[in-house]
């Protein structure tokens, strides 16, 4: 686990299965008890995962929707992890209130794509 935001005073907060969760525990992060709370609590959402079946479309719609106004949710894993089309959605809905991708499901990413248009992405 990357403990560096705890360097600068942040509160971490990861999820995770079983393992990854020990591993963060030994690290000193604090371990979120479910999506509900990762989503709900997060100033700043940062993906870390491998895109697998059992990740696949893992970030939905709705927990984004319980994102707060402010928050910030960072995708640099894979484009697969979100459901498709939720994060422009839930973007122009204002939750959460920003985005940060570096990964598209096809690159280089079309002149059309949704989330090129939207003035709180980077």
């Amino acid at each position: 686990m990357d403990s560096a935001g705890i360097a600068f005073g942040m509160r971490v907060l990861a999820l995770g299965r079983e393992g990854s969760a020990e591993r963060a525990r030994t690290d000193g992060i604090e371990v979120a008890s479910g999506k509900t709370q990762l989503f709900g609590e997060s100033d700043v959402l940062s993906l870390h995962l491998k895109l697998t079946p059992e990740t696949r479309g893992i970030v939905s719609g709705a927990d984004l929707a319980s994102m707060k106004l402010t928050s910030l949710f960072v995708n640099t894993s894979r484009d697969g992890l979100v459901e498709q089309g939720a994060l422009a959605a839930a973007l122009n809905a204002g939750r959460p209130g920003h985005g940060a991708v570096d990964v598209y499901g096809i690159e280089p990413v079309p002149r059309e794509h949704p989330l090129l248009a939207l003035d709180n992405v980077v």
